[in-house]
């Protein structure tokens, strides 16, 4: 509190009171005349200054002090940056992990940790004892590398609790051989019996690939999932890759969604419907007939060439480049025919709309990324392990000499 000046203060200070004719040397009647300023004002003034706080005291304050009233002089008696140890307060935990169990070292009711690993948990040991997982109702959660998670601990119950903290998943992830009994909503079955220690959601491969690492890789073309509980969050998953003993190796991929298994393996085309705003067109057309006809379950390039030695061209592709990051393979199931003479069927991925160039009936081969020469019915498979980034699946179709030809495809499916 700041000091107040009374009339105490001033009892006998000053000339107040003095006879008309002092008894004063011209000296001490100079400090009579400033014995209140000297020895009451002044004074007074330097004791309240020691007490008033500056605009920078203020602003430190302010600085230290964070939010509310706490105030760091108070909170963090020793100035070491962590507010003192409390019965409620928020203590730090040692996170450690094995490859197998998670473990907490340390103490206090209420804590917090920093997470060294991708991994989901059912259990968590603390101080060497197991507990038991609540996360929002749920008896396990998904941990990410790098992320923050604070948790009460139920000593009586043994359960770490994270209802109020962590980041919560709405996906389990199951690494089995065989298909996952009794599995909840969301589940995303990796067949494999390689276990994974963390995961990786993301479009390309991680640049980093230890032993353990479940890549699910993400697609446009994929099935959706919602990653998080309390904010959704959709993204398609479209295959899954197993790293191990230095190898990535390729899983097949479902998620349960309530009532059935849903393969990963995107289905672009199939008994005549397109999925995703995917269509064909026609991109080239030169000499002869050339058609394209879509019907209720396939459709079809045709094309006949002139009589004498000329040349027929038509190609097809779909209208939108396919992302083929996340996949092995595209399969496409096709049949041709011709009635005699050359021609020429080709199906490949290209960056070129428009169409690819021809020299009479034969396609010039470097500008695609990935083809099959002469799909002659059944499969044609596209290797696109070693492919990354957009193409526009092309079907080509050449014929010679006045004769006709055709190629029809029934289905379009993205492989992991």
């Amino acid at each position: 509190m700041l000091k107040i000046i009374e009339e105490k203060d001033l009892s006998g200070k000053g000339v107040v009171g003095l006879p008309d004719a002092p008894n004063l040397t011209a000296r001490q009647m100079q400090y009579k005349f400033e014995e209140i300023v000297r020895d009451v004002v002044i004074p007074t003034v330097n004791e309240n200054a020691a007490k008033t706080a500056t605009i920078e005291d203020i602003n430190n304050l302010v600085l230290k002090g964070g939010s509310g009233d706490m105030y760091a002089a108070f909170y963090d008696s020793d100035g070491d940056g962590r507010v003192n140890s409390a019965d409620d307060g928020i203590h730090s935990y040692e996170f450690v992990y094995d490859g197998e169990t998670v473990c907490l070292n340390g103490h206090g009711e209420n804590g917090k940790f920093k997470c060294g690993a991708d991994i989901t948990a059912d259990g968590i040991f603390v101080n060497g004892e197991r507990y038991a997982v609540n996360c929002g109702g749920e008896s396990e959660i998904t941990l990410s590398d790098g992320a923050v998670y604070m948790f009460c601990l139920d000593y009586d119950g043994k359960t770490v609790n994270f209802n109020g903290g962590g980041r919560q998943t709405a996906f389990k992830i199951v690494c089995s051989v065989t298909e996952p009994q009794n599995p909840r909503p969301n589940t995303v079955w990796v067949q494999t019996d390689i276990p994974y220690t963390r995961y990786r959601i993301c479009r390309q491969k991680p640049e980093i690939t230890p032993d353990g690492l479940l890549w699910l890789k993400t697609s446009e073309n994929g099935v959706k999932i919602d990653i998080l509980k309390k904010n959704t969050v959709l993204v398609n998953i479209a295959g899954a890759v197993m790293f191990s003993q230095g190898e990535g190796i390729g899983c097949s991929v479902s998620v349960f969604d309530g009532t059935e298994w849903q393969s990963t393996i995107a289905v672009l085309y199939e008994n005549g419907t397109f999925s995703d705003g995917y269509d064909a067109e026609i991109t080239r057309s030169e000499g002869g007939t050339n058609t394209l006809t879509k019907k209720s379950d396939c459709f079809t390039l045709y094309t006949k060439a002139y009589s004498g030695a000329n040349f027929s061209t038509l190609n097809a592709a779909l209208n939108k480049k396919i992302d083929v990051g996340a996949y092995s393979a595209i399969e496409i199931e096709t049949s041709d025919f011709a009635s005699g003479g050359y021609y020429k069927a080709v199906v490949g991925l290209t960056g070129l709309k428009e169409g690819v160039s021809y020299t009479a009936y034969t396609p010039t081969f470097t500008e695609f990324a990935a083809y099959c020469d002469r799909a002659s019915g059944g499969k044609a498979v596209l290797n696109v392990k070693k492919l990354t980034g957009e193409y526009y699946l092309m079907f080509s179709l050449g014929r010679y000499n006045g004769t006709d030809a055709s190629m029809t495809v029934r289905s379009i499916r993205l492989i992991p």
